[in-house]
């Protein structure tokens, strides 16, 4: 006999950053769903740079960035307690895909290395946005399940 626990119920707060955290983490989703291969891709355009075909990929992927990041912004619904991460996650996104499209374009080994530099940064500072609205859910005690598309912002512990 299988049992339940019954829905822990939410604050208004809880329940506007849970509706918020699925809305904003199904575009999320979205994207890494349609991008399952992104490592691949960066990773071949690194080793064969003169492949216009592999450069056109990167290029595909770095719009794909830039996309979900005005999709985000153009979020109608932000509570306020998420409004400032939330502006600097779609920036992020819309920055780390802008700077990830120079990599393909750079011809010459020195170039190349600034353009990775530079996407480098921009992939830090979303990295430390992301973790910041991360954060945010757990300070105000929301929790998804590995069903919401807000669970992209849960972490779980992996053994070594």
């Amino acid at each position: 006999m299988a049992t339940t626990a019954p829905p822990k119920s939410r604050s208004t707060a809880q329940q506007e950053l849970y509706d918020y955290g699925n809305d904003i983490g199904s575009y999320i989703q979205s994207f890494e769903e349609q991008h399952t291969g992104a490592v691949q891709i960066l990773k071949n355009q690194a080793e064969d740079r003169s492949n216009p075909a592999k450069a056109a990929a990167v290029g595909v992927l770095a719009r794909a960035l830039e996309d979900t990041g005005k999709s985000i912004s153009n979020m109608d619904t932000v509570p306020g307690q998420a409004a400032s991460l939330h502006t600097a996650l779609a920036k992020s996104y819309t920055d780390i895909g802008a700077n990830l499209a120079l990599i393909p374009k750079a011809e010459r080994d020195a170039d190349f290395i600034r353009a990775v530099e530079t996407y480098n940064a921009s992939a830090d500072v979303f990295t430390r946005n992301y973790i910041a609205l991360a954060q945010l859910f757990g300070a105000f005690g929301v929790v998804f399940s590995p069903s919401d598309a807000g669970s992209v912002f849960t972490f779980t512990p992996t053994g070594f």
